[in-house]
């Protein structure tokens, strides 16, 4: 027989039950603290940051054309790995990725360089304001001529189209200069040559005329003339290093294609219309994918 205590016992018990898990329910549970380093939250988060422990003193100006590089991230001393952002300016207009922590750039032109580095957390935070590092190449002794190019550490693939630079180095009471490249036809086709602000503009002076072989005559013969010379000025004649035309191919086959100075052909002048001892040129291979 079923009593009737019983039955109020247990709703009873079953009423308390249930109150004391509404109650559990309402309260809001604390956060529990923990130590994490790729949480913003954390205590121990430290925004990313590379920092270079290897490499030429900011400002450096080197007489080596080839530079080397090693950094680490703020995440050497976790259990957590990093990867790298990296750039070259100016030959390279993208960033490039990496999970090394050093790298080596070969065959540098004389030019001035800065080196950027961001560290980058498997979360894919991203170090807002880049590690930098300057510094300038300075290899050949002058009077010479030689090629750059245009974000140099990017691929040239079929079609692209290959922008160089014409570089006066080194020179020394310059009125006027002639150079004469060479090029494999079946690989590059020259679209233009044009004169750039540099060397010849570095004082005020009458104008400096520039002739340039046409590319018709350029793209049949795989050869290109350029000249330029400064009018009236004083002075009549200038020194230093700087740019002198910008040339432009466009890329017909895959293979290595070389630019190269005909030295014979090249000439420097002076301010008496005299010709200056050229010390060398230096052209420049590129690689067409």
């Amino acid at each position: 027989m079923h009593h009737p205590l019983s039955g109020r016992r247990s709703a009873v018990f079953f009423l308390l039950s249930w109150l004391l898990l509404l109650n559990a329910c309402e309260k809001v549970p604390q956060r529990v603290a923990f130590d994490h380093p790729l949480d913003p939250a954390s205590d121990q988060y430290k925004a990313p940051k590379a920092t270079i422990i290897s490499g030429p003193a900011d400002g450096a100006t080197l007489s080596s054309n080839q530079v080397f590089f090693e950094w680490e991230g703020r995440l050497a001393e976790t259990r957590f790995s990093s990867s790298f952002d990296y750039r070259l300016a100016p030959q390279m207009n993208q960033w490039r990725s990496t999970d090394n922590q050093q790298l080596t750039f070969d065959q540098l032109a004389d030019d001035s360089y800065t080196f950027y580095i961001r560290e980058r957390y498997p979360t894919d935070s991203v170090q807002v304001d880049p590690t930098q590092r300057s510094f300038r190449i300075d290899v050949i002794d002058g009077p010479a001529f030689l090629l750059k190019r245009f974000h140099s550490l990017e691929q040239i693939r079929q079609g692209d189209t290959l922008e160089l630079i014409l570089q006066a180095e080194e020179f020394e009471n310059v009125m006027g200069l002639k150079t004469v490249l060479s090029f494999p036809i079946d690989s590059l086709k020259m679209l233009s040559a044009k004169q750039t602000e540099g060397i010849l503009n570095r004082s005020a002076c009458s104008g400096v005329p520039f002739v340039s072989s046409p590319a018709d005559s350029a793209n049949q013969d795989g050869m290109i003339e350029l000249s330029a010379i400064r009018l009236g000025g004083d002075p009549v004649a200038v020194s230093g290093s700087g740019p002198v035309a910008r040339i432009r191919f466009r890329a017909l086959k895959a293979g290595d294609a070389s630019v190269d100075f005909i030295k014979d052909a090249c000439t420097i002048r002076d301010g008496n219309n005299q010709s200056i001892p050229l010390n060398t040129t230096v052209g420049l291979t590129v690689t067409i994918e």
